[in-house]
């Protein structure tokens, strides 16, 4: 069974589901997965402007940490929220970490998100598209799968791709004049 769509036109995983040497294996497409259905989630008092989704090494997670820093002090005016899987501190007041959230903080959080900017794993992706999300994908260096993700989903289904947090930041914070 692969989780994707069987068009490939409709496809989010693009040549990483639909190879040619598959015609001689038992398939079936079953469509996106998503620990998540559709559901009617009610806006809560706490939305954030920028929502960083990681899900990355230590060492880059660091390095976006430091980049998210640099703009929340710059743009006090925009909230800022980050979900990684280490914890990190910050002083600013306007941004937020929330490490390793349950399955419905993590569903209220995306849901109730202005924009997301995310590295480009395959399950994340099928969650945002599920939920009707957009994102700006930004694949982890030496990652094939989201490399190759990030670039065949660019302008499809709702993502953009960035080479980097940092312009991906830069890029949201200017279309919504932050």
């Amino acid at each position: 069974m692969i989780p994707d769509y069987q068009a490939e036109n409709e496809s989010l995983a693009g040549k990483l589901s639909h190879l040619n040497n598959y015609n001689k294996l038992p398939i079936s497409y079953i469509g996106p997965l998503s620990r998540f259905e559709k559901a009617n989630i009610s806006i809560n008092e706490k939305q954030y402007d920028i929502l960083i989704l990681i899900s990355a090494p230590l060492p880059y997670c660091k390095l976006i940490m430091k980049e998210l820093n640099y703009y929340a002090s710059l743009n006090t005016a925009a909230f800022f929220a980050i979900i990684s899987p280490y914890s990190f501190i910050s002083k600013k007041t306007n941004l937020t970490i929330i490490k390793s959230p349950d399955d419905m903080q993590w569903l209220s959080i995306v849901s109730n998100a202005k924009n997301i900017i995310s590295t480009a794993g395959y399950s994340t992706i099928m969650d945002l598209f599920l939920l009707n999300k957009n994102a700006i994908l930004i694949p982890v260096k030496g990652q094939t799968e989201q490399e190759y993700l990030a670039n065949y989903l660019n302008n499809k289904h709702g993502f953009k791709k960035a080479d980097s947090f940092n312009n991906a930041i830069a890029r949201v914070l200017q279309q919504q004049n932050l």
